[in-house]
């Protein structure tokens, strides 16, 4: 729209000029501004939605599950650790008892990444291995997980690649149950 008005009142090169313009910043605005969703349990199957969007959803028991629009580690960490400061998230985690062990990833609206988005999903793995707090990857399309291993995310022959990579939330989080039992369940058998 904004192509065509230019173009039937400026000229046909200054219309392109402004179209090819406007679509630059659309695409800028939409990098720097990502949209990171909490995710929750529809009933009992296995679909997984915006807590924000849907009503009566449940969030799965000592698991985190975020959906990237685009990649953005800061608002994750936020986003896990219910905060909503500027302040810095990492040491507001290390200060008090997580109640959760394990972040899923979902991402299934991650078209593709780069070398930045490579370099900060490494930063997050390590920044959160360092607290105890494993994190996975969930649907992830065949292009992300080609780069992820060319950046050896899942580790040298990527050894580690089953134990971080899942073709659905749903398997993810029953992985990430099963690797570390609820303490609540065990402290009360014993």
């Amino acid at each position: 729209m904004i192509t065509m008005s230019a173009t039937a009142l400026i000229s046909v090169e200054l219309g392109l000029l402004v179209g090819i313009s406007f679509s630059l910043i659309c695409i800028i605005y939409k990098t720097q501004n990502p949209r990171v969703s909490l995710l929750g349990r529809a009933g009992d199957s296995d679909l997984y939605e915006d807590m924000e969007e849907y009503q009566n959803l449940v969030p799965p028991s000592r698991v985190r599950v975020f959906r990237f629009q685009m990649t953005s580690r800061r608002k994750a960490e936020k986003k896990a650790n219910g905060d909503t400061n500027n302040g810095d998230v990492v040491v507001a985690l290390v200060q008090r008892q997580l109640d959760f062990h394990t972040i899923i990833l979902d991402c299934s609206a991650i078209p593709f990444l780069d070398s930045t988005g490579l370099v900060a999903f490494q930063g997050l793995l390590k920044e959160f291995a360092e607290i105890g707090v494993r994190v996975v990857l969930a649907c992830c399309n065949t292009s992300l997980i080609d780069t992820l291993q060319k950046g050896q995310l899942f580790g040298k022959g990527d050894k580690d690649m089953s134990k971080m990579l899942f073709h659905t939330v749903h398997h993810a989080i029953l992985y990430a149950n099963i690797q570390q039992p609820d303490k609540s369940s065990e402290d009360s058998v014993l």
